[in-house]
């Protein structure tokens, strides 16, 4: 390397000069390279906030049910993230109800998860704080009670998000990989952005759900009073009920059971097909053991499944 004539100079030390020019093109470089660093976090944060406004646009868009609003976060959670699992659900008593669960891209059975405080995991520590999480497979911060592999058994790797209703926590989404580290703090933050929005569309569709509930009980009751009005045998009357029933909360098959000498015997159905007459013994079977319990029982297609038969006592009472 030949040095410069003005550093060969009689009483020059070079050295020093030397490393004033490395100083300052190293420094140069830090520079130029955190200003590509912040040109490029401008651009993801940039990209993002478009993502954002599209889908805060498509959630305006979407009619307010629960099942399409839950479609539809999954499709821009899978643009965004790069997961290999996918939950999306409410709140429902002491249990969680999946709204959308995919894993590897399949969808799975919406079964209810445990979510009360008997049973720790990861949707009980979201319900309770309501804070949104960034976690890690074997990160002792993140304590015994939460669980990245609870909706994909080999995840490494997890975003845990409450979603808000006010000072309520009406659901929660999780986004699972099976990668260390597969979100960043980034991430999170968008993540948790995205559930807010989702959130307002949520309760909206729930509320909207509830006053179209009530709506079809009002009308019911009209309906019922309305038969009792009318001079006709109890058995046809009673006929007509159920049916009303029936039709109104879109049921498969009423029936309306009545307590004689400890027995339940058939009075009505909405089954044109039923036997004409069933008897029921108490507690046998949901309709026997709701009589005897006296309280609502429920049958579900499995463990955690959907209810699929309901038994709901009937009292009078005497004034």
């Amino acid at each position: 390397m030949t040095l410069p004539p003005a550093l060969l100079q009689q009483g020059a030390d070079p050295l020093p000069a030397w490393i004033a020019v490395i100083a300052l093109a190293v420094l140069a470089a830090a520079g130029a390279y955190a200003l590509r660093r912040a040109h490029s976090a401008a651009q993801r944060t940039a990209a993002w906030l478009r993502r954002l406004t599209e889908f805060q646009n498509a959630l305006a868009l979407t009619a307010p049910d629960l099942e399409d609003l839950a479609e539809l976060a999954y499709q821009e959670t899978a643009r965004q993230f790069d997961c290999d699992a996918f939950l999306l659900g409410l709140f429902e008593g002491p249990a969680f109800r999946p709204l959308i669960w995919v894993r590897d891209g399949d969808q799975q059975d919406n079964v209810l998860l445990p979510a009360s405080d008997d049973s720790p995991s990861w949707l009980t520590v979201v319900r309770q704080d309501g804070m949104p999480r960034r976690m890690h497979a074997g990160d002792p911060s993140s304590g015994p009670a939460i669980r990245p592999g609870d909706c994909l058994p080999d995840a490494a790797s997890a975003l845990m998000l409450p979603l808000r209703s006010g000072d309520r926590v009406i659901g929660a989404l999780c986004l699972q990989s099976r990668r260390l580290h597969a979100f960043s703090a980034f991430d999170l933050e968008a993540a948790t952005t995205m559930a807010a929005a989702l959130s307002a569309a949520l309760a909206q569709a729930l509320t909207q759900a509830d006053l179209r509930y009530r709506t079809i009980q009002l009308v019911l009751i009209k309906q019922v009073a309305e038969q009792l009005t009318h001079l006709q045998p109890v058995p046809e009357l009673l006929t007509q009920v159920v049916r009303l029933i029936a039709n109104s909360f879109a049921f498969e098959v009423v029936e309306l059971f009545e307590n004689v000498d400890a027995a339940l015997l058939l009075r009505a159905t909405s089954d044109d097909q039923a036997e004409p007459a069933v008897e029921v013994p108490f507690g046998q079977g949901i309709v026997g053991m709701a009589a005897q319990l006296r309280r609502t029982q429920a049958l579900r297609e499995d463990e955690g499944g959907l209810v699929r038969e309901v038994a709901v006592p009937l009292r009078v009472e005497e004034h």
